[in-house]
């Protein structure tokens, strides 16, 4: 069993034009970036707030920053006239990549950390987390994230305290199944719902991370849930 704490979700903009919770331009499910047009999707560690964003590149040499949303459901056409800021070209040099945005920022990336999509039918099982809290469109203030390998998830409320984790008093038990596909994972809830975010595994230790939220396992809070 696995457990994973952070969610985000999809909303409208005033144009109707349905967008992720960051913003970003959604596209009909399957029609936005197609796997074969990925080259790779790293991390890299933010030097200000320490937290591990997640950067798409492309095969054509240019490179989407901090993507929340399943990449083939962006609407590539629109993000790059209403948000040219987060693209940008890359080339790599050794081992290291040399980025250039359109807003101006040209970086040498010597450390960065690899991830995979997940394989065709690969499912998790175990207890993840993230550091702070992840909210969806179903999951408010969630920081664990529980899967199984049945194909179900539930979303919970933990904090720790004195070494021990306890429910919240905002705890709430979300339920529903997953699918993993490719740089995608697919949340449909009891109610229907469904909810399409970007998914990577981290390559060098366990984890993985859900939009630009990483999530590591905890082995240490076993559940039933």
């Amino acid at each position: 069993m696995l457990l994973y704490l952070c969610l985000p979700g999809l909303g409208q903009n005033k144009s109707q034009h349905k967008t992720g919770k960051k913003g970003e331009p959604l596209t009909e499910a399957g029609k936005g970036i197609q796997k074969d047009q990925i080259h790779k999707l790293i991390l890299r560690l933010h030097p200000t707030n320490s937290q591990l964003y997640p950067y798409v590149l492309l095969k054509d040499g240019t490179i989407y920053s901090r993507m929340d949303v399943s990449p083939s459901d962006l609407d590539v056409k629109l993000s790059k006239k209403t948000a040219p800021e987060k693209w940008g070209t890359w080339q790599k040099t050794g081992t290291s990549y040399q980025v250039h945005f359109h807003n101006g920022r040209k970086q040498t990336w010597g450390t960065w950390h690899p991830t995979r999509p997940a394989s065709e039918s690969e499912t998790i099982d175990g207890v993840y987390k993230c550091v702070g809290s992840f909210g969806g469109s179903r999951v408010h203030n969630s920081n664990t994230l529980i899967l199984r390998d049945d194909g179900t998830f539930t979303w919970r409320y933990f904090y720790r305290s004195k070494g021990i984790f306890k429910p919240h008093k905002n705890d709430k038990a979300i339920k529903g199944s997953y699918r993993l596909e490719h740089y995608t994972i697919h949340f449909e809830y009891e109610n229907g719902e469904v909810e399409r975010l970007l998914f990577a595994i981290f390559e060098e230790q366990g984890g993985f991370t859900i939009g630009v939220k990483p999530f590591a396992e905890m082995t240490e809070l076993q559940i039933d849930p």
